[in-house]
């Protein structure tokens, strides 16, 4: 790349290697923008994508006209797929990071608690709603649960891409001494997914191997 050009990395990665780009690039002459980007392959079809965004404002400025046309509300003059988190390197990195561990571990939360609704008897159906609009409702719930009550595991996503992002959020509590103790479980039940499946596609494999402790699946019939 010439010096003057914007490098614009929209891989998900390591914040400690976002740090090390930037300053490589800057050291020739390179502007570095980390956008990581969420929503998966639906999102992308429908230019519909989500970005952690983080890097100098001017080189941002640069690249939010591609940013805003793969992303939600294109034409509004913020869109809210872009995120921007400031200029330190590795923000938004940081971020995406943190949004994919809190999903991971609603993935296993909502996949143990309908188990044992299940279990005791209440309908399924019912039961998602009911959580749908609790204190407990997430976008998970909102979004993403559909795709395993109908036998869906997501395996546009694989299950090791998935260990290697808890690993590096929980190296970076450790680095920090932040307390991780869930986080560190959430990793746990992904180690053993990948353990029991292998390195295949399905982001919600941990919640294929609940069920299959539990001796059960969750299905709605009409689900869609």
């Amino acid at each position: 790349m010439r010096p003057g050009a914007i490098w614009l990395d929209l891989t998900s990665g390591d914040p400690r290697m976002a740090a090390e780009l930037a300053t490589v690039a800057a050291a020739r002459g390179i502007g570095y923008v980390e956008a990581p980007m969420g929503g998966g392959v639906t999102a992308a079809r429908d230019a519909a994508l989500s970005f952690c965004v983080a890097g100098a404002e001017a080189a941002v400025a640069r690249v939010r006209p591609v940013l805003a046309a793969l992303g939600a509300n294109v034409g509004a003059s913020e869109p809210a797929s872009i995120r921007y988190l400031g200029e330190q390197p590795g923000a938004g990195q940081t971020a995406k990071l943190l949004a994919n561990l809190l999903w991971f571990g609603q993935s296993i939360a909502v996949t143990e608690a309908l188990l044992l609704g299940q279990a005791l008897g209440l309908d399924l159906a019912t039961l998602r709603d009911t959580l749908a609009v609790s204190a407990g409702g997430s976008q998970f719930i909102d979004r993403h649960l559909g795709y395993l009550l109908r036998g869906d595991y997501l395996e546009d996503f694989g299950i090791g891409r998935v260990v290697e992002e808890l690993q590096t959020v929980v190296a970076l509590a450790g680095e920090t001494g932040t307390p991780f103790e869930l986080s560190a479980q959430v990793l746990r039940m992904h180690r053993e997914a990948l353990a029991r499946f292998g390195a295949v596609g399905g982001e919600l494999l941990a919640a294929k191997l609940l069920e299959q402790r539990a001796a059960t699946t969750l299905r709605i019939a009409d689900e869609r």
